[in-house]
């Protein structure tokens, strides 16, 4: 197994973990969506033996870098010592190496180079994204398990969108040669024993079947050897689809838990004496897999369910914003690491949920809470005098993220204060608690087969801990290609802070503040001209480049889009929660502007986001008003017209997205900009969508719009409005552009 650390390699023969992790075996449960073709029978043996590879104690590390004159190694495994544990080199290929004989464990080490004057430089290596903290100081980090313990390592796997499958996978001996026990060879697809099963006499498995249903799938394979020692169980996870999926292929919608929809009435439980709005309403998962099987986010287009937090949050109330009194409702406050929020139904519904979405083709991702846990927590009860967190009190004064006075330096103190007093902030430079927090998390997507996750409050805490969760996902589950996607919330308007959580070994994307508030700024309050949203959209396309940015116009933590471009919001929108709700407006024109907002949103580049009642228009203060409970017509509540249009809108959006791969993949390309109108292309080429917004109330906008040459529209194109306008013909070079007030559309051949 080789472990990539900088120019550093460490090649583990059989002393390296080089990520891994040991897991119990899985205790079943998987929701079948899908049975799996073939037989349903064991292992079947082939040939009469063989050669079954063996592991080799040691660890080789490699590195291959600048032409230094030394090279060594220097961490825990040998007290910091440059000097002793000496790389020989450079090979013919410019390689350094040295094997360490290490015991089971996990070292801090960084990588020390001479030059040709003898000046040391001691430096992280930048290739693996794992670090360990030592004496406050972050290292490279390299993983040692026991070399007895035999391996499971994935090979091969091809696929058919007809539902065929061949994998393979090889057995390795541990060190102790203690042979394959081929009782003890296991595999199981979606759950039940994979028919088409193999073991050679060389330790190779494979599977052979076919008639997979499209959807999601999981190869689980398990083995031991006669001495007994367990091989860590791989898992591969891979899908069965007509055409392979991207993240921005269509729209992400929140589906905030609580109150999106009330499937098992049974498992209402609201905590007495506190008001309804900061309590639990009855939301759960079986009202969202309801409204999966009833088509609802098929007809919006969306290709990603995000949900809140599944940790058990605490049963009581506790004190918040404006002195109310909350529950953990929102998932925010998990009081336990592994444990489902009864309110919203077991680990098995939250199972059946997921597999429900893979059957429409939709990815599942879920909130990662990992800056703090609540004080009921187990880990705060059992680790709160160890290191595991930051410290409440700095210098005799309270340090809370919300009243920064007592916490020094915001710059270096925001990875350290507590949100509440009963919200125990996690210190990563903790080793355990790092290894801990991480493996809660990956215990979701191994167990509930999630597809990524939304990572919450991403500036407060280590980069050393997202760093790991994508590594992990990706060395546990991605043998296959990308699986998983990792979007950051840091709510803030600095591209460059935003950015810095990201990377090739970091966060996949994050979402968009700063698109935020210029959306709001021009299309909600009409504060500033569509100038400074194309200067916006612009800075973000600089900064961010090819990553999948989540644009949005709101969220949980911001005061409904239509309540704010309706003009119903007081100047403190946190007190109107409580003191007077707004209503949905009476006339049209809040939801003139949420249609304008939710066409950017939905035509940008990146992963576009709606948040849940956004579709059809939810009026809203701030919190907790800003997470009223879902509106679902019937015949005594129908939608309002104007509601009902806002939906039509929405979901015409969806199927643009879908349809159109210009608005998945295409970049961003103004063709006309000015206050109060805004063109941009999308171009895949050949493929081309073309988006056009009037803000104006008062006057129909007609303009020729030129067509640049890089993007590739004929003349006589004719260009049809998946909004339902007219269709428009390219003439001349130009696009004939004759739209109504305060409306858009969204052109392409």
């Amino acid at each position: 197994m080789k472990c990539s650390i900088g120019g550093l390699v460490a090649l583990l023969l059989s002393a390296g973990g080089c990520g891994t992790y040991h897991f119990g075996t899985d205790a079943g449960g998987d929701v079948d969506m899908a049975p799996p073709g073939g037989d349903d029978g064991g292992i079947t043996q082939t040939g009469d033996g063989g050669v079954i590879p063996q592991r080799v104690c040691g660890t080789v590390f490699t590195y291959h870098g600048a032409a230094p004159t030394a090279v060594s190694v220097a961490g825990e495994f040998n007290n910091w010592d440059a000097a002793k544990d000496k790389l020989t080199g450079p090979d013919a290929q410019g390689n350094w190496t040295v094997k360490l004989d290490l015991m089971p464990g996990a070292y801090g080490y960084k990588v020390v180079t001479s030059d040709a004057a003898g000046v040391q430089t001691w430096q992280l290596d930048p290739s693996t994204p794992y670090t360990k903290f030592v004496g406050g100081t972050e290292n490279s980090v390299v993983e040692v398990d026991d070399c007895k313990t035999p391996q499971l390592a994935f090979k091969a796997l091809t696929k058919t969108a007809d539902g065929s499958l061949h994998a393979e996978v090889q057995y390795t001996d541990g060190s102790a040669a203690a042979g394959l026990e081929p009782s003890k060879v296991e595999v199981l697809l979606d759950g039940k024993p994979a028919g088409g099963a193999k073991l050679d006499g060389n330790g190779l498995i494979t599977v052979d079947t076919m008639g997979l249903a499209k959807t999601k799938h999981r190869l689980i394979v398990r083995a031991a050897d006669k001495a007994g020692h367990d091989a860590v169980e791989l898992h591969v996870p891979f899908w069965i689809e007509d055409v392979p999926f991207d993240f921005r292929d269509g729209l992400m919608y929140f589906a905030f838990t609580d109150r999106f929809r009330n499937g098992d009435p049974a498992n209402d439980a609201p905590t007495a004496s506190v008001d309804a709005r900061a309590n639990y309403e009855g939301g759960d998962y079986a009202g969202i897999e309801a409204a999966i099987a009833d088509g609802y986010f098929d007809g919006l287009g969306v290709r990603t369910l995000w949900l809140s937090p599944p940790n058990a949050n605490p049963d009581g109330s506790f004190l918040g914003t404006g002195n109310h009194q909350y529950t953990g409702y929102h998932g925010y406050w998990p009081s336990k690491a592994r444990d489902t929020q009864a309110r919203f139904g077991s680990l098995d519904a939250l199972k059946s949920l997921v597999a429900r979405a893979h059957a429409h083709g939709i990815r599942v991702i879920i909130d990662a809470v990992l800056n703090h846990v609540h004080s009921e927590h187990p880990y705060w009860a059992q680790h709160q005098n160890d290191g595991w967190f930051n410290p409440l009190s700095v210098s005799g004064q309270t340090c809370t993220c919300q009243d920064a006075a007592g916490c020094g330096n915001w710059g270096t103190a925001r990875e350290s204060c507590w949100f509440q007093p009963y919200m125990p902030d996690v210190d990563y430079r903790n080793w355990d608690a790092l290894v801990a927090m991480i493996d809660d998390a990956i215990f979701w997507a191994r167990d509930v087969d999630v597809d990524g996750y939304r990572v919450d409050a991403v500036k407060h805490f280590k980069l050393a801990a997202t760093k790991r969760l994508r590594g992990k996902l990706h060395d546990l589950f991605e043998h296959t290609g990308p699986l998983f996607y990792t979007v950051g919330e840091t709510f803030d308007g600095d591209r460059n802070l935003i950015n810095s959580f990201m990377g090739p070994d970091a966060l996949h994307a994050q979402f968009d503040f700063p698109i935020y508030f210029a959306v709001i700024n021009t299309l909600a309050t009409y504060g500033s001209s569509l100038r400074d949203l194309e200067a916006a959209t612009t800075a973000s396309d600089m900064v961010f480049g090819d990553a999948p940015m989540s644009p949005f116009f709101g969220n949980h933590d911001v005061s409904r889009f239509l309540s704010t471009a309706a003009g119903m919001l007081t100047s403190d929108p946190q007190g109107q929660a409580w003191s007077g709700p707004p209503a949905a407006p009476a006339d049209e024109a809040g939801y003139w502007k949420l249609r304008l907002a939710l066409t950017f949103v939905s035509t940008s580049p990146g992963v576009p986001l709606i948040y849940y009642g956004d579709e059809y228009g939810m009026p809203g203060a701030g919190d907790p008003d800003n997470r009223r409970f879902m509106k679902w017509p019937s015949t005594a509540t129908p939608y309002s017209p104007f509601e009902q249009a806002t939906l039509d809108v929405t979901k015409k959006l969806g199927a643009a997205r879908k349809e159109l791969k210009a608005l998945e993949r295409g970049n961003r390309k103004t063709l006309w900009i000015d206050d109060d109108h805004y063109v941009f292309a999308r171009v895949a080429a050949p493929d081309v969508a073309v988006v056009v917004m009037n803000r104006d109330f008062a006057a129909t906008w007609t303009q020729q719009v030129t067509v640049p040459s890089y993007v590739p529209l004929a003349d006589g194109t004719v260009l049809k409005d998946r909004l339902g306008g007219p269709s428009v013909t390219v003439t001349g070079g130009k696009i004939p552009v004759n739209l109504g007030a305060h409306s858009s559309a969204v052109y392409a051949p």
